[in-house]
């Protein structure tokens, strides 16, 4: 699902540069070792924009949990 949005997105605006995506298995947000995963694949990235698409109430959990590495960046949630 999130290559099929980035191939999408690249269509759409040429210019654009994605940094990366990721689509963790179910229940990635209680497992600790798959957060940090998550956390130092954002921080290496150092992304402008994260779309979570992750459906409300988890996605907006999970960018309280990462946003602290990223203050540059513009977290949104954007539903599943």
């Amino acid at each position: 699902m999130g290559e099929r949005a980035a191939e999408a997105m690249q269509a759409n605006y040429p210019g654009l540069r994605i940094a990366g995506w990721h689509s963790p298995p179910f229940g990635f947000e209680d497992d600790p070792a798959a957060m940090e995963a998550i956390r130092a694949a954002l921080r290496s990235a150092e992304p402008d924009v994260v779309y979570v698409a992750l459906g409300f109430p988890k996605q907006e959990r999970v960018i309280r949990l990462v946003r602290g590495d990223l203050p540059q960046a513009w977290f949104l949630g954007v539903g599943v």
